[in-house]
């Protein structure tokens, strides 16, 4: 079976990305052909090639509204706007004639956001595939021209992937066409390092922007800081967007700010969780929450706001274990408590909570698993044997 797959980013650090690498993986050992389209060069096209994808770059834009963080940039959104629109229809294009040479069984799109691929599949009579990843609400996203259109294309789609309930109730998708798909995080074959012994650190992991609720993680340190004066927050993750200069700006001169470190991109994310007293996950809206399930998988406890995907992941966990496998909050306060009773208590407390949440994770979020409900996705859609 070949298969079409449309990525939004050529960046290889979001969870999207990921996650789509490890599908294509996966696929192309089971024997398919993947062809994956992406909008520009980066790193994650040589990712690709290495797994044995094939690469085509095209540029395209996402069907959203151009964001804006100022009134500058809010007086050139209509500019904006239709440059996005007119190299979308150049796209789908140049898109009918890669798949009329392709010729795949089926287009996949990673993300809720791409519309041309679904545009080109309906035109070429092709089984599309959309795996929605995400929320309006958690990434401040705005469909074009509307939330109403978008749910409506989803209906007629042949098909959706939702990474979560969540996600799959926020767009009000159908039975019908639609299946929770929990995403892949790691191979089974993977063993967790040994539990390693905790250095005096909170981390939060994450691309710093006003999505990610990392004012709320900074000021709830802030709070217990002074009591607990061993501790410190880093903070891994691109920082010079717009808000992450903003919040660094904020904390200039702020008692015990120099306690709370701005690591940047990191490459050894797994050895900061595994070392750390605990992941904070405070995102308004999280989809799924790659940076959950990575925290748990390496035995560190996960604070986690009680919202979307990381609700969900919480929830899940305790319908398995009979017992919480996270720490929940839901106001600033709350974090602040959790953060507050981990430097008092320390880990031991904790330690059935770390080893419940690895046991729920391995269960869950393999990617075998995941391609497994994907593939049978496949076989419904193109009626082809696999």
């Amino acid at each position: 079976m070949k298969v079409l797959f449309l990525l939004h980013t050529s960046g290889n650090r979001e969870g999207s990305s990921i996650a789509a690498l490890a599908i294509i993986k996966q696929l192309i050992i089971r024997g398919y052909e993947v062809m994956a389209v992406l909008p520009s060069a980066g790193e994650l096209v040589g990712d690709l090639q290495k797994v044995g994808a094939k690469t085509e770059i095209l540029y395209f834009n996402a069907a959203t509204w151009p964001v804006h963080y100022n009134l500058k940039t809010a007086l050139t959104v209509p500019k904006r706007l239709i440059v996005r629109l007119w190299a979308n229809h150049f796209a789908e294009r140049k898109l009918q004639r890669i798949v009329e040479l392709f010729q795949p069984n089926v287009i996949h799109s990673n993300t809720g956001v791409l519309r041309v691929g679904y545009y080109v599949a309906k035109k070429k009579r092709i089984p599309h595939v959309w795996h929605i990843r995400e929320t309006e609400e958690g990434n401040h996203c705005y469909h074009y021209p509307s939330r109403a259109y978008q749910k409506h294309l989803l209906e007629s789609n042949a098909f959706n992937i939702a990474i979560t309930r969540i996600v799959k109730d926020d767009y009000c998708l159908k039975d019908a066409n639609t299946k929770v798909i929990y995403d892949g995080v790691f191979e089974q074959s993977y063993k967790p390092r040994p539990r390693m012994s905790k250095s005096n650190y909170f981390l939060s992991v994450g691309r710093v922007d006003v999505t990610k609720g990392f004012d709320w993680v900074v000021k709830a340190f802030l709070l217990v800081a002074e009591k607990y004066p061993d501790y410190e927050l880093w903070i891994a993750g691109k920082d010079d967007l717009p808000f992450g200069k903003q919040l660094k700006k904020q904390l200039n001169g702020i008692e015990n700010s120099n306690r709370i470190k701005f690591l940047g991109i990191r490459n050894d994310v797994y050895e900061l969780m595994a070392q750390a007293q605990a992941v904070i996950v405070a995102s308004h809206m999280e989809g799924f929450g790659f940076v959950t399930v990575e925290a748990m998988l390496n035995n560190t406890i996960v604070i986690g706001r009680n919202i979307g995907g990381t609700k969900e992941q919480f929830d899940n966990g305790l319908e398995l274990e009979g017992k919480e496998i996270g720490l929940r909050f839901d106001t600033i306060e709350e974090l602040e408590e959790h953060i507050g009773n981990l430097c008092e208590l320390g880990q031991k407390p904790y330690k059935e909570m770390i080893e419940a949440a690895q046991r729920v994770v391995r269960r869950l979020y393999t990617i075998e698993s995941d391609v497994d409900k994907i593939e049978q996705v496949y076989k419904n859609v193109t009626k082809c044997k696999l």
